[in-house]
């Protein structure tokens, strides 16, 4: 976990025409990364406003360490300060309707309410972004913990055809 974390925070689009959601891998040092989805909307004069940035977590930099040893550890919905910063390496982007993004927020309030616990092999952030990935209707692979690479291009694959 890299960064303070933020609290979720929902911002209500101004007139949008295009929603998008993206799903995007910032690359760690240690190999792992960080998933996390950005919503966004787009307005009539082309303008496109980032609504949620938001991903799955250990709570606190203790958690964090305690999680790379496979240990179940406080989870938080939410996002760290990294989420913000440059761009990310790796990116799935799909566009939505405005029922499904509005479908999509309320999964992730639902999420932020049920997933407490994170566990590195099991409920990380890959596993979060795949629940995100479900919601709008694209498959999401079964595998989550792989490295942003591998999992990236099983996401493509899987929604290619």
């Amino acid at each position: 976990m890299s960064g303070r974390i933020r609290p979720l925070s929902f911002r209500q689009p101004r007139r949008p025409q295009l929603f998008t959601s993206n799903f995007a891998r910032e690359m760690k040092p240690d190999g792992f990364g960080h998933w996390y989805v950005t919503l966004g909307s787009t307005d009539i004069s082309g303008r496109m406003q980032q609504t949620v940035v938001v991903g799955f977590l250990p709570k606190s930099a203790d958690d964090d360490r305690l999680s790379k040893f496979g240990l179940p550890v406080t989870g938080l919905v939410g996002a760290t300060r990294s989420d913000f910063a440059g761009r990310p390496r790796v990116r799935f982007r799909v566009v939505i309707s405005r029922t499904q993004y509005f479908r999509v927020l309320r999964e992730i309030r639902n999420l932020r309410s049920t997933w407490t616990m994170y566990q590195l092999a099991l409920r990380n952030c890959d596993a979060f972004a795949g629940q995100i990935v479900i919601t709008i209707g694209p498959q999401a692979p079964m595998l989550t913990m792989q490295y942003p690479v591998r999992y990236m291009g099983e996401l493509r694959t899987l929604n290619s055809r």
